[in-house]
């Protein structure tokens, strides 16, 4: 995974796009900006802006979760520092789409929100050399699955209670 982004609001476009020039070894390294899509798409989810709990994590809010979670955070330093409420992530690999076929490259963006529960997770990949992209989506306590159809494959849809249960 490739880039982070916290706190920024969802709902300003200038915001999301500038995000994704930030890196950990500093602007532009190697991170791309989100594609014009994706930024539409978390805009029009209309999902609240800002942290609904602006106070920082303390000592008492670590006691409650196990011992492994406790230390990975304290070694993230979140101690001190405001809660989280969203992040944007840049994943880059390779994905499958059958258990018999070869593995292609891929690129995904994600934004997930704890404000009002969602996820934004939009893939791109080459199907015989054919573009092709597709959405997982979690918003208001519902799921689901999309990616256009193509000469070569039908639509794939999913929507409702059992796709809150699996992502594609």
């Amino acid at each position: 995974m490739t880039g982070s982004w916290r706190g920024a609001t969802p709902t300003d476009p200038d915001a999301v796009r500038r995000a994704g020039t930030r890196g950990a070894l500093g602007p532009r390294a190697g991170v791309r900006r989100p594609p014009r899509a994706f930024v539409r798409g978390v805009r029009a989810a209309g999902l609240p802006s800002g942290s609904p709990d602006r106070r920082p994590v303390t000592e008492a809010d670590l006691e409650q979760l196990p011992r492994p979670v406790q230390r990975y955070l304290r070694f993230m330093g979140v101690l001190g520092r405001p809660r989280d409420w969203s992040l944007r992530a840049h994943l880059t690999g390779r994905f499958r789409l059958t258990a018999d076929r070869s593995w292609t490259p891929c690129e995904a963006w994600q934004y997930s929100s704890g404000g009002e529960p969602a996820r934004l997770f939009r893939m791109r990949l080459n199907v015989m050399g054919m573009p092709m992209t597709g959405w997982d989506t979690y918003l208001r306590g519902g799921g689901g699955c999309g990616a256009p159809s193509s000469v070569l494959s039908p639509s794939c849809t999913a929507a409702g209670r059992g796709s809150t249960r699996a992502s594609w």
